[in-house]
């Protein structure tokens, strides 16, 4: 079976991956673009949803966190609000955000390293389930 989906790319997301993927992930990126699987967006910024998330945390190296990363919630919402992500501090961040912040709550966050077999996962359709939504983890 093969797994249809497409991968998201914002500029940001883009220099991104650039500066920090390994030789395997270029590869990889490199046939989703030969089989025309990426969807390049433009620059997103949502300054209001931002300012929301700024405000849940006190510390400045938390807030400094939290908005490097969020051009992955960002583009998420814009599209069908998937991250994926190996990136667990960041998604602990959002997560106590999304205590508060209610648009981030449905958002699902996928961790690749976490899963038994990503790939099954896609397989199965993706499935939005509770467990992986911001505004469920780690309950």
């Amino acid at each position: 079976m093969e797994i249809c989906h497409h991968i998201v790319f914002t500029r940001e997301l883009y220099c991104e991956w650039r500066n920090h993927a390994s030789p395997v992930v270029r590869t990889w990126l490199r046939s989703m673009w030969a089989r025309k699987k990426v969807d390049a967006l433009p620059a997103i910024s949502n300054q209001v949803l931002r300012d929301k998330i700024q405000r849940c945390f006190t510390e400045d190296r938390e807030i400094e966190a939290v908005l490097k990363d969020m051009h992955l919630i960002e583009a998420a919402m814009a599209t069908d609000g998937l991250v994926v992500s190996r990136d667990t501090t960041a998604r602990q961040h959002f997560a106590q955000a999304a205590s508060v912040v209610v648009e981030l709550r449905n958002l699902v966050w996928v961790n690749p390293q976490e899963e038994d077999d990503p790939r099954l996962w896609l397989q199965r359709g993706a499935k939005a389930e509770k467990g992986r939504m911001l505004g469920r983890c780690g309950k």
